[in-house]
Formats: C-alpha cells, sequence, structure tokens
C-alpha cells in the first residue's frame, strides 16, 4: 500500500509556494498604486463619469453649507467608457441602466464614518423615521438591526454626466508591470459581449465553448 506522505508534501510545497506568490503580488501591487504622478502635457478624455451635485434651489437654502457637507458622504461616482452607462445581464440576455443612487448605510457603517453631529442629524432610518443620535445607533448595533439609513433630502441632489479626464499617469516599472497574456484568456469586453438571448458557453474566451459534448465524441 503506497504511503500519502509523498502527496502530502507536495500539497504543502504547492501551498508555500501559492502563499509567496500572493504576498509578491500584493507587494507589486502596492508599488504599482504608491507610484508617483506625472501630469500629462495633453490631457485626454477617456469615458464618461457621472456623480451628484446639489440644484440650484437647494444651494439658495440657508443650510447650504450643511448639505455639501453631507452630501460628500453619500456622493456615488460611476465611470463608463461609453457612456451610456449600461450593464449586460446574462441571464436575460439584454443591456440595463445600472441606475445612480445615493449611497446608504447600516448602522455600523454610519456609526464607523465619525461625521459630525449636524450632519448625523440629515440621516434617517430607511422606513422607521428620524432617529434620536449616536446612542440609538449603538444600540441598533447591540440588538443586531438589519436596516439601512438614507439621506433624508434627496430631492436637492441632481445626477450630471460629465467627461472624465485623464490628466496624470503614474510612473511604469518594468518589473512589476505584469506580463500580456493571451487575448482567449481575458475575461469578455463590451465590445464582444455575445448577442441577447445567447448562452453564458458561447461567450468569447470561454474554453468550455469549442469542447465537444460526450454524445458528439463518441
Amino acid at each position: 500500500m503506497e504511503s500519502g506522505r509523498p502527496r502530502s508534501r507536495y500539497i504543502k510545497k504547492t501551498q508555500r509556494e501559492l502563499r509567496a506568490m500572493r504576498l509578491e503580488l500584493q507587494r507589486l501591487w502596492k508599488v504599482r498604486c504608491d507610484a508617483p504622478l506625472l501630469p500629462l502635457d495633453k490631457p485626454f478624455q477617456r469615458g464618461w463619469t457621472r456623480f451628484f451635485v446639489l440644484r440650484k434651489d437647494a444651494l439658495r437654502r440657508k443650510d447650504a453649507a450643511g448639505l455639501k457637507q453631507a452630501l460628500e458622504f453619500v456622493q456615488c461616482r460611476q465611470f463608463c467608457r461609453k457612456g451610456d452607462f449600461l450593464s449586460y445581464d446574462w441571464k436575460a440576455g439584454r443591456y440595463y441602466d445600472k441606475g445612480h443612487h445615493l449611497r446608504r448605510f447600516s448602522a455600523k457603517g454610519l456609526l464607523a464614518l465619525q461625521m459630525p453631529d449636524a450632519v448625523l442629524a440629515r440621516f434617517r432610518h430607511q422606513h422607521h423615521g428620524p432617529f434620536s443620535g449616536r446612542r440609538e445607533l449603538r444600540e441598533l448595533i447591540a440588538i443586531g438591526w438589519g436596516g439601512q439609513f438614507v439621506f433624508r433630502h434627496p430631492e436637492y441632489c441632481l445626477s450630471v454626466t460629465e467627461p472624465h479626464w485623464i490628466t496624470h499617469v503614474r510612473v511604469r516599472y518594468p518589473e512589476v508591470e505584469s506580463p500580456k497574456t493571451d487575448g482567449s484568456t481575458s475575461p469578455p469586453q463590451r465590445g464582444n459581449l455575445p448577442q441577447p438571448g445567447a448562452k453564458r458557453s458561447d461567450a468569447p474566451g470561454n474554453h468550455r465553448a469549442n469542447i465537444p459534448s460526450p454524445e458528439r465524441a463518441i
């Protein structure tokens, strides 16, 4: 009867190599993200971005400064290369609008932001209205309440779309850049997605799409 020790040693050795590879990838990614920025002589546009701003009537309010401060916490920025902000649904086989909504927070997430009391008063329960303050947040966390908190004045926010300009680039290190992979292994992009109604196995880059079934192989 063959012993399982060689196989066990091989598994442990492979796990050590994978852990070392993961740490090295994390180190290289940190070096790449911390690389200094260089300004471009000629900025160029890459895609579109949309975000929320206060309406003109909200800017004329006495508490406009507080609304701007609260908007910084609930701001939601989205980026799209084509400007239509569509996402592909594999099950339905069609494109749909992802939607643009203000951020929502749980009781623990709202307390972790450590926002001023004046800004915290501009939030409310999603279904139960206003709340008393940080003490109630701690009580809800203690009992495991799973509701969400939303901005009290979403009608003052307006979604706008603007071109996304690239003004700076990071310094590229040759030893950090990953080698280019084959196009067949890259995930499908917007330009080569299947037609509506197609199956997921028909997507470009799927290695299972060209494997014959057992019935055909016979």
